[in-house]
């Protein structure tokens, strides 16, 4: 999120993990996402977004549609109206 920007936050990860560390930001399926919201500090809210994206292409049991609930499609709205 949006603590990773702090200066010097990755060089104390790397120096705490003893392993290499680098910024993540969101990537893949956001084509017509705003510019702003592909930066770490949405990087959770639009990976939560496309998660279900990642399972749609696997099957589903005949006549159960995979119907997403309220909260998730107002929370899609919400971003999709920033755009």
């Amino acid at each position: 999120g949006g603590g990773a920007l702090l200066r010097g936050l990755p060089e104390a990860a790397e120096q705490i993990l003893s392993m290499p560390v680098r910024l993540g930001a969101p990537h893949g399926g956001l084509v017509s996402a705003a510019e702003e919201l592909l930066t770490p500090p949405y990087a959770t809210a639009m990976g939560l977004l496309l998660y279900p994206s990642r399972s749609e292409g696997k099957s589903r049991p005949e006549g159960q549609a995979r119907k997403k609930p309220a909260w998730k499609r107002k929370l899609r709205a919400f971003f999709e109206d920033l755009l």
